[in-house]
């Protein structure tokens, strides 16, 4: 009997498992350290921060009867499986892939959870007469790799005739209600780097340009801009707005209407916010809002103003001067979509990564100064032939006029478990998995790592390559 490889899903990097687990038709790497529970109708994965509170839930389903159709499966699993989580929209972007005896369909919404925001993302697989689901939750963008990483490991039975995968072609895209030639999407730069896109698991597909990461799902896009001279400055709001306006947006479009600036400071983080109305170089009319808060300027492009308020609840016509800060965290998130996976081929040469702080003291009863103490850390890997890597931290402590200085160093092989985790044989006596993604700047891309044991910390260490 050959199988069926679910590698194109979702268009994830190919990625070797070891492991493998088997639930009714189903095979599948499940992620490590995670708790497992079995029911009727399926098996669970969950992982929990309990400092940081990022919990993320991936479920496999039992195989079901087909209703004779990818959409109506998929219609049918949602009803059942993501309606009762709280999801009261369905995914009207969801679209299908026609791989030889399979089709696949995905989709995502959002739902409260614990006074928390929370995604939800089903992929349904229907074919031979069955269907199958897997769905993932998560609070964080930091667990969004897990569940990419879970269901490209997915393998199904499949009909002797079903084609080689790797040699089938998407042809078409099938909505619920008709069929569409699929929107073609950005061309990636070629930048020396293996991964130059990421579809993440709701539905968003990040892609590296050479002036932006675009991210776009549906009708809508959002452009991540690099750093660039001139658009961050001691200005006021409206001035600074403006002048980013004029560098990042303005050349690209014409037409410019009903301009405004919202810069609310009720929140200890700022945020900076342009929007209007404009005519792009196709002719289409589009509603853009440049915005940044404590992240990069982000460009939001969407066909009207109802749409742009409808995926982030933000107008801003309605926004008032002491607006809190946290109606902008959707818009903050965006940011996070800056992540590409890793390939070792990558990773030749030397990263770095600088620490320092200063911790200034004060007497409790006179406020007088108390001193001073600082902190600084070098630390650095070194990726050479044969997967072999080097590792290096100095780090000093200064206070009362005396200085610590430590180090460590250590030496050994590396192996990519997947795109997004890098595990070392020794780290300081003994083995270590990180998890690990690349985000991209002008020219260049950062290397960040976190320990693996606590996924979702947020931790991450950003490694800059030594030219």
């Amino acid at each position: 009997m050959k199988q069926l490889f679910i590698f194109l899903l979702l268009f994830s990097p190919v990625i070797l498992f070891a492991q493998k687990e088997t639930f009714d038709i189903v095979s599948f790497s499940p992620p490590s350290g995670w708790e497992k529970k079995y029911n009727n109708t399926s098996v669970v994965y969950s992982t929990t921060n309990k400092a940081t509170r990022k919990w993320c839930q991936i479920a496999v389903y039992k195989s079901t009867a087909s209703k004779g159709s990818i959409d109506a499966d998929f219609e049918s699993e949602w009803n059942q499986i993501v309606r009762p989580l709280g999801v009261t929209s369905f995914p009207q972007d969801a679209v299908a892939q026609d791989m030889g005896a399979w089709k696949i369909k995905s989709g995502s919404g959002n739902f409260p959870f614990n006074g928390d925001n929370a995604t939800t993302s089903l992929t349904t697989i229907s074919g031979n007469n069955v269907c199958v689901s897997v769905i993932g939750n998560t609070n964080t963008m930091d667990l969004f790799p897990r569940i990419q990483e879970f269901v490209s490991s997915l393998e199904l039975s499949a009909p002797p005739q079903t084609a080689d995968p790797s040699q089938t072609t998407v042809n078409q895209t099938t909505t619920s209600s008709q069929t569409t030639t699929p929107a073609q999407p950005p061309t990636a730069i070629a930048d020396g780097y293996k991964y130059t896109s990421t579809n993440w698991p709701n539905g968003w597909v990040s892609t590296v340009e050479s002036d932006w990461v675009e991210v776009a799902a549906g009708a809508i896009k959002v452009l991540i801009h690099y750093p660039k001279d001139g658009t961050i400055t001691q200005l006021d709001p409206d001035p600074m707005v403006r002048k980013a306006w004029d560098i990042l947006v303005a050349p690209r479009y014409k037409n410019l209407q009903n301009f405004k600036v919202v810069s609310p400071s009720l929140d200890w983080q700022r945020a900076y916010l342009g929007a209007a109305n404009v005519t792009d170089a196709t002719g289409q009319q589009r509603y853009v809002v440049l915005f940044r808060k404590n992240t990069g300027w982000m460009e939001y492009i969407a066909p009207d103003k109802a749409s742009f308020v409808a995926q982030y609840g933000v107008d801003p016509d309605q926004t008032p001067s002491d607006a809190p800060g946290k109606i902008f965290e959707k818009m903050v998130d965006m940011a996070g979509y800056n992540r590409f996976a890793v390939d070792p081929s990558d990773l030749k040469g030397r990263w770095d990564d600088h620490y320092a702080a200063n911790t200034y003291y004060a007497n409790m009863y006179t406020g007088m100064s108390a001193g001073m103490s600082t902190y600084s850390s070098s630390q650095w890997f070194i990726f050479g032939e044969g997967a072999s890597y080097e590792w290096h931290i100095v780090a000093a402590n200064t206070y009362g006029g005396a200085t610590n200085v430590a180090q460590a160093k250590s030496n050994g092989t590396f192996q990519s478990l997947s795109g997004w985790q890098l595990k070392f044989s020794d780290m300081e006596g003994k083995p270590k998995t990180y998890d690990c993604y690349f985000s991209v700047t002008k020219g260049s891309r950062v290397l960040w790592m976190n320990d693996a044991v606590h996924p979702g910390s947020g931790n991450f260490t950003g490694y800059s390559k030594k030219q």
